[in-house]
């Protein structure tokens, strides 16, 4: 189920923005509410109840590490190919809850010139980010999409260093487009902005 994803903006609790701004989630089974469709993992991941919002309607993905000579990840892949186009400006954006150590998150994305997902790629990888043990983290990241790319793969991973295995929990995911917004700070304009009385 796709839904909107709405930036609320506010200054000191005293200015809020007339309206909030709205991004389609391109990903089809975002938040895990049911299952984990669309979504794959090695070894696979699986559905928990435990959700970041604390909805008893909702769950999350529970991924196991898989561990080499160098590092043990846990992750996921997004399985359906999204359309992109070339100079687009994207968010993605995750939260992750590590059962025992932390490490650092990663997200990549596979850039194709195809319309499918077929062919040579160019592999994009987020600036790693530090996660802690139990305790949700959310991984926000803008992407300038390359100017030939027509189409990408998206996944994400948490990785340690100590050869030690571990599990995390996946929830809210977003991939779209970047909401743009003008505060109006810089050239004075306030019009998006109304004084709030609590």
């Amino acid at each position: 189920m796709k839904r909107p994803y709405c930036l609320y903006a506010a200054l000191a609790t005293l200015l809020v923005p007339s309206s909030a701004l709205c991004s389609e989630n391109r990903l089809l089974n975002p938040d895990f509410d049911e299952d984990l469709e669309l979504w794959t993992s090695s070894p696979p991941a699986e559905w928990s109840p435990f959700d970041v919002d604390d909805d008893p309607s909702s769950g999350s993905a529970l991924a196991e590490a898989t561990c080499d000579f160098i590092f043990c990840a846990a992750g996921l892949r997004y399985e359906p190919c999204l359309a992109v186009e070339g100079g687009e400006e994207l968010l993605v954006e995750l939260s992750g809850y590590p059962l025992d150590f932390g490490g650092d998150g990663h997200q990549f994305l596979e850039w194709y010139e195809t319309d499918d997902c077929t062919g040579p790629f160019d592999l994009f990888s987020a600036e790693a980010e530090e996660v802690f043990p139990q305790e949700w983290f959310r991984m926000s990241r803008s992407v300038t999409v390359p100017g030939s790319a027509r189409s990408c793969v998206f996944s994400f991973t948490v990785q340690e260093n100590f050869g030690v295995e571990f599990s995390v929990h996946f929830d809210k995911i977003f991939f779209g487009s970047a909401p743009l917004f003008r505060d109006g700070f810089e050239s004075g304009d306030l019009s998006r902005w109304s004084f709030a009385v609590p």
